[in-house]
Order: C-alpha cells, then structure tokens, then sequence
C-alpha cells in the first residue's frame, strides 16, 4: 500500500486530505508538530512526505532541506505545500519533489501525489 504522511497545523487541512487520499487507496497518517515528524518517519516508513510551508514551529521548506540532506530520509519525496503561492518559485532550493498551491483542487492534489509516486517507482 501507498503511505502517504503528512505535516500540517491545520487539523481541518488534515482531515480533508486524509479522506481524500484514502478514498484513492492510499494509507495516510499525520502529524501536526514539526517536532514530531522523524519520530513518525521512522514507525510509518511512508512513501510520501506532504509538508506544509508554514507551521507554528517550524517553516517546511528547512525542514524539507534537513530530510533530503539527512542520508536515512533523502529518498522519501515531498510535496510541500501552502496557501502562499510565491513558494512555488522557492521549492526547487528546497528539494522538494513537488509543489500544490492552498486550497488546492482535490482532482489536481490526487494527480500530483500519484505523479509523484509514479516516479518515485519508476526509478
């Protein structure tokens, strides 16, 4: 199965994106403190990383930055995403897989996960 986790403040954000993906087949978990993100990491061994860019206690894009410098974590791909649409210029610096913009259109979001997971496979 496809495990998706993701990292968002917003427990409404959360819950809209969980229903989402799992009514598509994936099996999603979520976190709502930067802090405890490695923790999740390391028990769910998810497939995808989706990381919002603006959290009460950290900011996504350095986060993204630390986990495709950190060997154990590099090859998991992230979407990060946020209602500020200039970071779609900033994610590349990041290296981060993927960008969606917030709110984000449910058919597009379901596309660009599986995108990511398509390409994730085919390497």
């Amino acid at each position: 199965m496809k495990k998706v986790l993701v990292l968002d403040d917003s427990s409404e954000v959360l819950f809209v994106v969980q229903v989402l993906l799992s009514r598509h087949g994936y099996l999603v978990e979520s976190v709502t403190h930067a802090s405890a993100l490695e923790k999740k990491i390391i028990q769910f061994d998810p497939g995808l990383l989706i990381i919002d860019v603006n959290l009460e206690d950290g900011d996504g894009r350095e986060i993204c930055r630390n986990l495709k410098a950190n060997p154990l974590t590099r090859h998991i791909p992230i979407i990060l995403f946020s209602a500020d649409s200039s970071v779609v210029n900033e994610y590349p610096e990041c290296n981060a897989d993927d960008f969606i913009s917030k709110p984000f259109d449910n058919k597009k979001f379901v596309a660009n996960v599986k995108k990511i997971f398509d390409r994730s496979t085919s390497r």
